[in-house]
This record gives C-alpha cells, sequence and structure tokens, in this order.
C-alpha cells in the first residue's frame, strides 16, 4: 500500500492506478485506459513502412495535429510493437498512414481500448479526434 501526502501525487496515483488495465491478450499483457481527455499523448501518426511517400504523408499530418493536442510522430519497429508501446503510455488513437492511402486519401484509426480499426479521410483526421477528446 501506498500512501502519498494529500497533492498532486495522489491524484496522478489515483489516475495511472484507474487506467492501469490488465489483458493477457495483448503483447505487453496491459495498457493504460485513460479517458481520451485524461490521456498523456492523444494520437500517435504511423506510417506502415518507411518508403514510398508514406512517411511524408504522415508527417504532414502529423505537423498539422501536433499545434492542436499532443501527438506524437512513430517510426521505430514494426507496427505491432508500435501498437503495443503506445497502448502501454495511453495514446487512445493510433493513425497509421498505408498503401491505401495513396489511393484514397484516408487513414486507418485504430482505438486503443477495442483495438477496432477505421478509415477516415486525411481531412478529417483532426476533428474526429477532437471530437473523441470531447466525449
Amino acid at each position: 500500500m501506498i500512501e502519498p501526502a494529500a497533492g498532486l501525487t495522489r491524484g496522478v496515483l489515483a489516475l495511472l492506478s484507474e487506467a492501469y488495465t490488465a489483458d493477457a491478450s495483448r503483447p505487453s499483457q496491459m495498457y493504460m485506459k485513460f479517458k481520451p481527455s485524461m490521456a498523456p499523448v492523444k494520437a500517435a501518426v504511423l506510417p506502415l513502412v518507411n518508403k514510398d511517400g508514406l512517411p511524408e504523408i504522415a508527417q504532414k499530418l502529423y505537423y498539422s495535429m501536433r499545434t492542436k493536442f499532443l501527438t506524437e510522430y512513430d517510426v521505430k519497429g514494426n507496427i505491432g510493437k508500435r501498437y503495443a508501446r503506445h497502448d502501454e503510455i495511453g495514446t487512445p488513437f493510433c493513425i497509421t498512414v498505408d498503401t491505401e492511402t495513396t489511393k484514397d486519401q484516408a487513414v486507418t484509426i485504430r482505438h486503443r481500448n477495442t483495438m477496432a480499426q477505421e478509415r477516415v479521410a486525411l481531412d478529417k483526421v483532426e476533428d474526429f479526434v477532437q471530437k473523441a477528446l470531447r466525449e
């Protein structure tokens, strides 16, 4: 049992304790289930591969989004490891720029809690995340 003094430490510990979620079906066996508005990182932009123009599209989206809310750009490791890394820190939305993006101008958004994925038009991604943060 940890008994921190009253103040910020106690609030942060309560937030972390509430968000910690064990899940044996995930590679890391856990994830942080923050309410999206409380998550330290709101979204991650991930190019599927580091070629074919995908990094350029992903960087443009990242630079646009980071002015509105805390967003990370991640290219290290395969996509599964990047998803797992962002689940561990509680990022509610992973936005993947894939090979289909160059054809249909849409990205795949993966929801942290359900691992469900949906396609969203590139020009609607910011609105999608902002709306989700208000819910």
